[in-house]
């Protein structure tokens, strides 16, 4: 039987040790913004957005500038009534 990890090297921030894991783990770091220990107990973080995150706000403002340009395309394109406004019939009693 044959296991095979691949490990990815990154030094702490503080104390500049090298520390190894999984490609896993600092994958879900960078996604979740966890802190994680060195070896010598230095606390180390991503701060930056994640591509995910950056994709997704993006996504959000796009569909927000479609809700925008739709109502804008709906104001330009319904007839506007003229004239003056009816009144409201009310059921006989």
């Amino acid at each position: 039987m044959k296991c095979e990890i691949e490990m990815e090297m990154r030094s702490c921030a503080a104390c500049g040790v090298v520390m190894a894991a999984n490609s896993t783990f600092f994958y879900n770091r960078r996604e979740d913004h966890k802190e994680f220990y060195c070896l010598n107990g230095h606390s180390n973080y991503y701060p930056q957005k994640s591509d995910a995150e950056k994709l997704r706000e993006e996504l959000a403002q796009e569909k927000k500038k479609a809700r925008e340009l739709q109502i804008q395309l709906d104001k330009a394109v319904m007839p506007k009534k003229r004239g003056r406004p009816r009144k409201q019939l009310t059921p006989l009693k």
